[in-house]
């Protein structure tokens, strides 16, 4: 003889989704979710964390190659996020050399390069990096983030 199944709460809710509210449950392995501080893991990196180290925006001037033209200014406001140990913060006395690099990065580059990157962020923000690399080869950057670039 068959038992009765015991019964199954019925929710009015579509699957995947919060009983009641009609909205999908929260995506807790998103990708593009800001780190928190002590809170991640480096991937690159293993046994640090990953921390912003922000670098307000400043200004760059760059020069126009047409003589009669003003100069044009870039401002850029950066953060990077890189690793570190739990209780360590970003080194205070890198902080002016690694602004100096991203300075000499933008005003090395030409007007034209600089135009195309308010459309192109990732391909600066890969140059940026590579860059980045190259004049700080310990470095322990893991990403950039834009959170202003402008030309003037």
């Amino acid at each position: 003889m068959l038992k009765p199944s015991p019964s199954l709460h019925q929710s009015s809710s579509a699957p995947g989704q919060h009983s009641g509210t009609g909205m999908p449950p929260p995506d807790t392995h998103s990708i593009g979710t800001t780190p928190q501080k002590g809170s991640q893991a480096s991937q690159l990196h293993p046994g640090k964390v990953r921390k912003k180290w922000p670098f307000p925006a400043f200004i760059i001037p760059v020069n126009n190659p047409d003589s009669d033209q003003p100069v044009t200014f870039v401002l850029v406001d950066i953060t990077l996020i890189a690793s570190f140990a739990e209780q360590e913060d970003p080194p205070a006395d890198k902080k002016i050399f690694v602004r100096d690099i991203i300075y000499q990065f933008f005003q090395n580059k030409p007007l034209e390069e600089l135009r195309r990157y308010s459309l192109a962020r990732g391909e600066m923000n890969k140059e940026l990096r590579a860059w980045l690399q190259k004049q700080w080869p310990e470095a322990p950057i893991e990403s950039i983030i834009f959170n202003q670039y402008h030309l003037s």
